[in-house]
């Protein structure tokens, strides 16, 4: 599992990884249901 994570790191290399509590969507808060917070690659 290392290797295929060291693969999708190197395909994204420009963007950054990022962790949010909550997303802004129409107004309204959105919280993650079974985790602390969200995470993304943009």
């Amino acid at each position: 599992m290392k290797d295929a994570s060291k693969k999708i790191l190197k395909s994204v290399k420009k963007t950054r990884e990022v962790f949010c509590r909550y997303i802004v969507i129409n107004g309204k808060r959105i919280y993650p249901k079974n985790a602390k917070c969200f995470h993304f690659f943009v």
